[in-house]
């Protein structure tokens, strides 16, 4: 170990050692960057939103604005010239490489990846929507490094989430300005944040991405305009092509959004509403049948799913690691014995803006108000166009149900054991592996409860407890970013990343010798003695002239 006693912009490391056969594959290094650079940005960033919401005019442009700073902001960790480790991290870059070599020697739409298992390859783009990993693929076949596209794709995400988070908000809301605190809370969850920085998950983090718009699509098929159902193709396509196991939990929470609005479907044409969900749905289907067919037809081969007999039970959180302030990393490669959850949270914002939430409800309750759920229920269904107090209500309301049930389905006070019990049920949802995998929808619909209860404390002129709101957001955020820009292991931005190989399969046939196919990788065995010449590989495919 060694300590650099000055800033440098250039470090060579040179590896003496008698053995001829050591690479070097990657530095391990730590940052002590300062940590007041992020807390001095979201200080400027706060200022020019507190100016925002003082100022009287309605300027939509500015929105937009913020929400692409924000999007920056959240993506400056990245802009250096290493790429911190993260529990995925190995994968996605191998998905990428494979996806540019495979492009390169003709494959498309890619079925094979040629990197995986030593350049054995694997199937992981039947197995896993790469739609979006085509862009850092492309990226490669230009010239730029794997690490530097991969940190592309994240300020795209970030940027995605920050405009399609703002525009679904919006229009849900018919508000500007609630569309975008609600917005911004979603933006800087710190299960979304989670995702994109330690975890490296990177098809949860595109998925998240579409959770708003589909928010949108189905209160509008719903409760309000169902003409608009394309909306809800939209999201779909969106989330087929980001993360599968989304997929099914986003079935899990439009049933129970259907189940818990029925007096606004079913008491509105309900028949050009079930219609309209048809046509979403097939739309849906037809436009990602491109994906959907191989990997249907690839799924039902019965392979083996590494990691499927995860202990749901276990895996869940306590309660109070739900919306605990402090979060710590120890590393995708650690001791069991640790637990490498301490990191998943929805952090203090969310729970102090849940209780200000309910803190409100009792409060019109008391004074009188009780008939307010059911006459806002009626609202919602209503066709007025004009957005009501009773509409956003109801709106909140749904909103504080549904991310009440996404914490219980992650927390430890579930049964899962029971569910195990079940087989049937049990095989659909026991892929999902991490329970807390559901705080993806808490993040969703608690950033909606949390945008209504600022601008009731704004309105109330209790700008203490709103600042106390946005402190805590930004405390946390301030600690996602800190943690990974702090974390001790970093991928060389310039070494030869295609060194680092991956011995990931997730799905394959139970009798297949794993560690054979990771030893040989690309190598040509023969039971004869042969001489190989003329021996060349283009993506999957592999040509050689041999003699005896």
């Amino acid at each position: 170990e060694f300590e650099l006693e000055k800033t440098t912009g250039r470090l060579v490391l040179i590896l003496k050692t008698k053995d001829e056969s050591a690479k070097m594959k990657y530095w391990i290094l730590q940052s002590y960057s300062s940590r007041s650079d992020f807390l001095l940005l979201f200080f400027l960033f706060a200022g020019v939103l507190f100016l925002l919401f003082r100022s009287e005019g309605k300027k939509q442009w500015q929105a937009w604005w913020i929400m692409a700073g924000a999007g920056i902001i959240l993506t400056l960790p990245y802009m250096s010239s290493v790429l911190m480790e993260g529990d995925d991290l190995s994968f996605h870059l191998e998905r990428i490489m494979g996806l540019a070599e495979a492009l390169q020697s003709g494959q498309f739409p890619v079925r094979l990846n040629p990197c995986f298992e030593s350049g054995y390859g694997f199937s992981s783009s039947m197995m896993y929507p790469e739609l979006f990993l085509y862009i850092p693929a492309v990226l490669c076949i230009g010239g730029v490094s794997v690490s530097t596209a991969y940190k592309f794709l994240l300020l795209c995400i970030n940027l995605a989430t920050a405009g399609i988070g703002y525009y679904s908000f919006r229009r849900v809301f018919d508000s500007d300005k609630l569309g975008l605190v609600c917005a911004l809370f979603y933006l800087v969850n710190p299960y979304r944040l989670v995702n994109m920085y330690h975890r490296a998950a990177v098809g949860e983090a595109l998925a998240q991405v579409f959770l708003p718009l589909l928010f949108w699509g189905v209160y509008e098929l719903v409760c309000w305009d169902y003409k608009k159902w394309w909306v809800c193709t939209a999201a779909a396509t969106g989330i087929i092509q980001s993360h599968i196991l989304s997929v099914e939990m986003c079935l899990i929470f439009v049933a129970l959004f259907v189940v818990l609005a029925i007096s606004c479907w079913w008491k509105h044409e309900r028949a050009k509403r079930m219609l309209a969900a048809v046509k979403a749905g097939v739309a849906a289907a037809g436009l990602n049948m491109w994906f959907l067919i191989p990997f249907l037809d690839h799924f039902r081969d019965d392979n083996y799913i590494r990691n499927q007999a995860t202990d749901m039970q276990n895996s869940a959180l306590d309660v109070y690691e739900l919306f605990r302030m402090a979060v710590k990393y120890y590393g995708p490669y650690v001791d069991k014995s640790i637990n490498r959850q301490e990191f998943i949270t929805l952090g203090g914002a969310v729970l102090f803006g849940v209780l200000a939430y309910c803190f409100y409800l009792v409060r019109n309750y008391m004074s009188g108000q009780k008939d307010m759920l059911s006459e806002s229920l009626e609202s919602a269904g209503s066709h007025t166009g004009i957005m009501t107090d009773k509409r956003i209500l109801w709106i909140g309301n749904m909103s504080l149900g549904l991310g009440a049930i996404s914490c219980y389905l992650a927390a430890r006070c579930f049964p899962w054991n029971t569910v195990k019990e079940h087989d049937w049920i049990y095989q659909m949802v026991g892929v999902i592996q991490f329970p807390w995998r559901f705080l993806i929808f808490a993040a969703l619909f608690f950033s909606a409860v949390m945008g209504i209860v600022l601008l009731e404390l704004w309105k109330d002129k209790n700008q203490a407890a709103a600042g106390i709101l946005v402190g805590l957001a930004v405390f946390m955020t301030f600690s996602c970013m800190d943690l990974y820009s702090m974390k001790p292991v970093a991928l060389n931005g310039y070494s030869d990343v295609m060194d680092y190989r991956n011995s990931v399969m997730d799905y394959y046939a139970e009798d297949t010798d794993v560690e054979h196919i990771w030893a040989n990788g690309d190598t040509v065995v023969s039971d004869d003695t042969v001489t190989v010449s003329d021996y060349e590989r283009k993506g999957m495919s592999i040509s050689f002239s041999y003699s005896n």
